[in-house]
């Protein structure tokens, strides 16, 4: 897949077409200088926003995934996941300093206004206590607090330095929080409730208020701070995310992606005001406190997908929709992509290298299943959040849309039977799978389940659905005939689940651990502890080996199923992020998205026979889905 990417200025109208991936931008107090964060590519561009000059990237470790200006915009610090490091880079010179190394996992280093203090977040197991860290960044030393019941997913600073609130979502499909701590006893204060998923927090000049943007509800939370209590909660647009408030503290201007808008709040009346249309869906934005010139980026234009050809070189690229997601037929034959940001679905040929007309689905296609007999493509639409998704059948034959059956909100998952009977979906917001008879093209009952599904596996016989709820830390095992569902089973924490192409075991891909189920009985029969970062599994067409992707060692790991120990590696690139394997088992392809490159490993021989440049932007790689 090919993106690009657009920063444009709002007051000026200025638009810059710009390398990488970049997902976030900060600019300088004075608006002269912006650096936007590829974490893809693992470098800062820094834009000479006066002149509408790109420079050269600044190299920022392994894996930056989070920027911080300090107050007085002369040192940008970027967070360092892979290395566990701070990388402060000077914004005049743009020359990056020595790296501080802090520890590992590290999510976030926000500096204080006004001392040497920062607050560290750290990235742990979804729906355990969050951590954070005070960071003296004089002497070095760190002093962890433990903060609310999950990952912290942001932090702010009051103006004066004495408080930081640590944002986070709830667990499940509870709605999240943002906690208050005094930065210098370092006591945890009460919890205050915002919305579901929120994604963004942003605080006011002058310290009185604190936004907070809401995905599922379609809001944003004000906290005034003095009393430490809600004041209002905004509606504004379908996925509001990024939040920035004026200079003078009147105006929250938030960044809509679903409705491709900023819609700007006023924080005296509450109101939510005109939205201000855009071409595409914005990222982030910011606003320069010297002027009124809004710079918004946009992380997706229109994409293009590319295929591999059988002698191990990439094919012409076919544009389609924005931010597209691929599935290919059994056969190779074709392909579908779903385009996330423009509500349609596209026909690819692979053969002639074109893209059919848009189909249009309902909001926000977000997953995509063929049929067995590749006559029926299912589409699942996420919807904008608080109201129910939908999936959509289409005939592939004629291109021709169904109608639309109404699902749970926020859909996370979508599977077929292997059977062809039925199609499953979980929910994320309402703890339950929605059942659906795929011939009769009717709900066919709803499953309620003790924890918020984040995604669903099936048995090769269709008899049995497992939920993962990474959350929980737990799966549930459901019967399709009757619906009823067993007892949880409990998994370590950011649990990934693979169905074994047997149908014998169920592989648990969980935080530094390898854990295996047994399908018949429930019971978990095997656990490995693993150091690296596992970040992707898949079993062998025969489930003689697994193949797991270690994104820190940067090696594709080979692992016994039964005892899950590693037995083989190969390294492969800088960070690779995905792999798939051929139905026969010979090939196993791997993407290694910061060198831009595809790796293809003889399996047998454990060796590299090719390396092929790829798209600066490829994020996936998918290959035909076995019968």
């Amino acid at each position: 897949m090919l993106t690009s990417e657009s920063l444009t200025g709002g007051a000026t109208g200025k638009s810059l077409t710009l390398p990488g991936s970049p997902g976030s931008i900060v600019t300088t107090p004075d608006g002269t200088k912006a650096f936007l964060l590829d974490t893809e590519h693992a470098q800062v561009i820094p834009i000479d926003l006066a002149n509408g000059v790109v420079g050269a990237p600044i190299a920022a470790g392994k894996l930056p995934v989070d920027e911080h200006l300090t107050t007085d915009g002369a040192t940008l610090f970027v967070t360092d996941n892979l290395s566990g490091a701070v990388i402060p880079i000077d914004t005049a010179s743009n020359a990056a300093r020595p790296a501080q190394t802090i520890g590992n996992a590290i999510d976030g280093f926000v500096p204080s206004p006004v001392d040497a203090i920062a607050v560290v977040t750290v990235y742990g197991s979804p729906g355990q206590p969050g951590l954070i860290g005070f960071l003296d960044t004089s002497t070095g030393t760190t002093t962890p607090v433990n903060v609310g019941n999950n990952i912290p997913a942001g932090a702010v600073f009051s103006p004066d330095g004495a408080t930081v609130w640590v944002m986070e979502s709830g667990v499940g499909s509870a709605p999240g929080l943002v906690v208050p701590v005094d930065v210098h006893s370092h006591t945890v204060g009460t919890p205050i409730t915002v919305g579901h998923e929120p994604a963004s927090e942003a605080m006011s000049p002058d310290g009185k208020t604190l936004v907070v943007t809401n995905i599922i509800d379609r809001s944003v939370t004000l906290i005034a701070l003095a009393n430490r209590a809600v004041v209002a909660t905004v509606p504004v647009c379908a996925g509001p995310g990024q939040a920035r408030v004026t200079a003078d503290s009147a105006t929250a201007w938030i960044a809509c992606a679903l409705d491709q808008s900023l819609v700007p709040v006023n924080l005296t009346s509450h109101t939510a005001g005109t939205p201000v249309a855009l071409h595409n869906a914005p990222a982030d934005l910011s606003l320069p406190s010297s002027g009124q010139t809004a710079w918004v980026l946009f992380s997706s234009s229109p994409g293009n997908v590319a295929f591999l050809r059988p002698n191990n070189t990439v094919g012409p690229s076919i544009p389609v929709g924005n931010n597209p997601n691929v599935a290919i037929a059994h056969d190779s034959s074709t392909a579908w992509v779903a385009n996330t940001l423009s509500d349609t679905v596209q026909h690819l040929d692979m053969a002639g290298n074109s893209a059919g007309p848009a189909i249009h689905v309902a909001r926000t296609p977000n997953a995509l299943a063929l049929s067995a007999d590749n006559k029926t493509l299912f589409v699942l639409s996420f919807g904008d959040g608080s109201n129910p998704g939908f999936l959509t059948a289409i005939d592939t034959a004629n291109g021709t849309a169904g109608t639309a059956l109404s699902v749970g909100s926020s859909p996370s998952g979508l599977i077929l039977s292997p059977d062809g009977k039925s199609a499953f979906v979980a929910n994320h917001q309402s703890n339950s799978i929605s059942a659906i008879d795929t011939k009769a093209w009717k709900l066919n009952g709803v499953i309620e389940i003790p924890c918020s599904p984040s995604a669903l596996t099936i048995t090769p016989d269709s008899a049995t659905i497992f939920a993962e709820c990474a959350e929980a830390s737990e799966i549930v095992p459901v019967t399709v005939a009757t619906h009823a569902t067993g007892a949880p089973i409990a998994v370590g924490g950011s649990a990934r689940i693979v169905m074994g192409n047997h149908g014998k075991l169920l592989f648990v891909d969980a935080n530094h651990q390898l854990e295996a189920i047994d399908v018949a009985s429930g019971a978990v029969v095997a656990t490995h502890d693993e150091t690296s970062n596992i970040i992707n599994i898949v079993p062998s067409p025969d489930d003689s080996y697994l193949l797991a992707v270690d994104n820190t060692g940067a090696a594709l790991l080979f692992i016994n199923p039964t005892s899950l120990a590693t037995t083989k590696s190969i390294l492969v690139g800088t960070r690779p992020n995905s792999v798939q394997i051929t139905p026969d088992g010979s090939r196993a392809y791997i993407l290694d998205s910061g060198e831009q490159k595809l790796y293809v490993i003889d399996t047998s021989a454990v060796k590299i026979v090719a390396t092929i440049d790829v798209s600066p932007n490829a994020d996936s790689v998918a290959l035909p889905a076995q019968r």
